[in-house]
């Protein structure tokens, strides 16, 4: 009886273990991958305002439209909330995984 007991405590203290090494590299990997997320993010908003500051040159000598200015800039304003989503999302992997780490 005591013989299974202790294997089933050490199997109990493996498992934990192996769960506990899970959820840590799955927490840091989604860290990484927020923080590429929030990085490509970042280079398209600043795609995107280059884009509307050569429409708006453009528009200022009369080579595009009104309607290609305006489209340009909703790109822009449609695009920051993906910014700051992505960003909130970094800070909650980062807690998570402090949190695992303690």
């Amino acid at each position: 009886m005591a013989d299974y007991n202790l294997k089933s405590t050490q199997e109990s203290e493996r498992q934990s273990r192996h769960s506990t090494i899970f959820s840590t590299k799955s927490a840091f990997y989604g860290v990484l991958l927020m923080q590429e997320y929030v990085r490509v993010a970042e280079m398209a908003i600043a795609d995107a305002q280059k884009l509307y500051d050569f429409v708006k040159k453009q528009h200022e000598v009369g080579l595009a439209s009104k309607f290609d200015l305006l489209r340009s800039e909703v790109r822009v304003v449609n695009m920051k909330p993906q910014v700051i989503a992505a960003k909130n999302n970094l800070r909650i992997m980062e807690l998570s995984l402090k949190n695992i780490l303690g």
